[in-house]
């Protein structure tokens, strides 16, 4: 998530430059997005299938793995076994076509959008600077420049997640579905798992575990994004502090500090939010052959059941792995943005 240009690099700027500027911006950061979401699912594919087997608890191998059903631990040695077993290496990537169809478009969503918002963001600052300097203060109310920066980003990175999950929801279903189904259960992939889901429950089916989901997800990517820009923002004024002879657009971030920065931001957000993330996994599964939650289980009562199944514990099931999944995919998604869009927009 750069930050190409501030408002204090930019205030010989016309109107006309400016606008022209942030259309460029939101477009890289679109394309960007894009690449960076596609490449951060592919290289985590196999930890995020061990990840979502182990929360959804229902272990699709019966046989010498029914054991795992029940397992407390859920190890998660033996859950690669059986993926391994069910389909060879390949089967780690069950389910990553339809991920990436639907990671790339999101990234590319949430990086746009945040731009866009951040982009206005910095216009109504400039504004307001603008009228206060010219003793026109009371003529506007200084939003920008009365909201605290890490509420204003968490704001922003919510806006920005809960739309591009909104849109995309239907495809988490799938892939979801994909990735919790052994080889022999959906031999035809993302077509078959489609009809089933509709044959079974219509429309509706793609949107199961839509609410805990945009609940987790407003909350995940505010706090994801509302901390890396807050740090980001601070790593920058600090280097530009240093050394005031550079512009702000020219103290960027490093890649190490990207991904540091990006992957500490993520593992917060994750841990606060994980007990939704277990929750909307179950109830994309409801009515998938075996799985023993009420087709008609709401957000409460799930969450009421997983609790009462297997106490709080059970609402972090597969959180190890998700720590596993999680810090290579933040920092692979926040540097591949980072650089991207620097190749994009032509800078150093």
């Amino acid at each position: 998530m750069a930050s190409p240009t501030t408002s204090s690099d930019t205030k010989s700027e016309s109107p006309l430059a400016q606008t022209k500027r942030h259309r460029q911006e939101t477009a890289a950061a679109f394309v960007a997005g894009a690449v960076a979401g596609a490449c951060s699912r592919t290289a985590t594919a196999p930890l995020d299938r061990i990840k979502i087997i182990v929360q959804e608890g229902h272990l699709v191998d019966s046989g010498a793995h029914k054991k795992l059903q029940s397992s407390s631990s859920s190890r998660l040695l033996e859950v690669s076994r059986m993926i391994r077993n069910d389909g060879g290496w390949r089967a780690f990537w069950r389910g990553n076509g339809v991920n990436c169809l639907k990671a790339g478009p999101e990234f590319a969503l949430i990086f746009s959008i945040r731009r866009f918002l951040l982009s206005a963001v910095e216009d109504r600052k400039a504004l307001e600077e603008q009228f206060l300097a010219n003793d026109k203060a009371g003529h506007l109310y200084p939003v920008a420049t009365s909201i605290p920066p890490i509420a204003m980003h968490f704001v922003v990175g919510a806006s920005a997640g809960g739309s591009a999950q909104l849109l995309l929801y239907p495809l988490e279903v799938v892939k979801t579905r994909i990735v919790v189904s052994t080889s022999n259960e959906f031999g035809g992939g993302m077509k078959e798992v489609m009809q089933e889901a509709y044959r079974t429950g219509g429309i509706r089916s793609f949107y199961k575990g839509l609410v805990p989901n945009m609940v987790g997800i407003v909350l995940y990517r505010g706090l994801e994004v509302g901390l890396y820009s807050n740090v980001q923002a601070a790593v920058v004024a600090r280097k530009h502090a240093a050394d005031t002879t550079r512009t702000k657009a020219e103290c960027q971030m490093t890649a190490v500090e990207t991904a540091v920065a990006g992957t500490c931001a993520s593992v917060v957000a994750q841990t606060a939010t994980y007990p939704l993330n277990v929750v909307r996994t179950r109830m994309q599964t409801q009515g998938l052959q075996g799985r023993t939650m009420p087709s008609q289980c709401g957000m409460c009562d799930c969450m009421r059941q997983l609790y009462i199944k297997d106490g709080v514990k059970g609402l972090f099931h597969g959180l190890a792995a998700n720590y596993l999944k999680a810090v290579p995919a933040s920092a692979i998604a926040f540097v591949v943005f980072e650089q991207t869009q620097k190749v994009i927009l032509g800078s150093d």
